[in-house]
């Protein structure tokens, strides 16, 4: 506490959890295998068993219940259906929203619901959350053209608030959603084929992951 108090605005303090983090989300099927084993967790794979799957999912994922239970569910897909978004806007509470909603705010791989992907459709939407997204405010800087691979999320001036869509066509009228401009907070870019975001299935569970480079 001593170092905390002396801390001035801006500082940086490191904080190592005991015992760390036992959490195998965004590694391998073998490299999390191997990490959990080092806490004495046994693993149960599902999904794609392959040792290059890319862990997705860990239930339970809280360290305390992982240890007293001494056994998780890890959860694999393929390295390549993982999606890839980068979040550009420098508005925080959008952001914030986004990583909240796909759990991206506490683990490297997070998870959308499809709401609605069809070929030929301008967009591909993905539930949100009701309750969180009433605190998203209209964005001041309001778009101008809205691009292919544009991500966006209705703001809270809208029925429909919360909705998380990738633009799939350019319009200079509807952002990611299909709302318009003042309806539409801007999040940042999709990076991939977005073909794939036509063939999704409806209600089925997509994983990402960030680009913070």
């Amino acid at each position: 506490m001593a170092i905390v108090s002396r801390a001035a605005a801006g500082d940086r303090i490191a904080v190592e959890t005991d015992p760390p983090r036992a959490l195998a989300v965004g590694m391998t099927q073998k490299d999390g295998e191997a990490f959990l084993a080092r806490f004495g967790i046994k693993v149960r794979r599902t999904g794609d068993t392959s040792d290059g799957a890319v862990i997705a999912d860990q239930a339970p994922e809280e360290t305390m219940q992982a240890l007293e239970k001494g056994e998780v569910e890890v959860f694999g897909v393929p390295k390549e259906s993982i999606l890839k978004i980068k979040v550009t806007t420098g508005d925080a509470a959008t952001s914030h929203y986004f990583r909240k909603v796909t759990g991206l705010s506490h683990k490297p791989v997070g998870k959308l619901k499809v709401q609605l992907s069809m070929p030929g459709s301008p967009m591909c939407t993905f539930y949100g959350d009701d309750a969180r997204s009433q605190d998203l405010i209209p964005q001041d800087d309001l778009f101008k053209k809205c691009r292919k691979g544009d991500i966006g999320i209705t703001n809270q001036s809208r029925p429909y608030h919360g909705l998380i869509g990738i633009r799939l066509t350019d319009s200079k009228q509807y952002g990611p959603t299909g709302e318009e401009p003042e309806g539409t907070n801007m999040l940042g870019r999709y990076i991939g084929d977005l073909s794939v975001l036509e063939t999704l299935d409806d209600e089925s569970t997509v994983y990402i992951m960030e680009d913070r480079q």
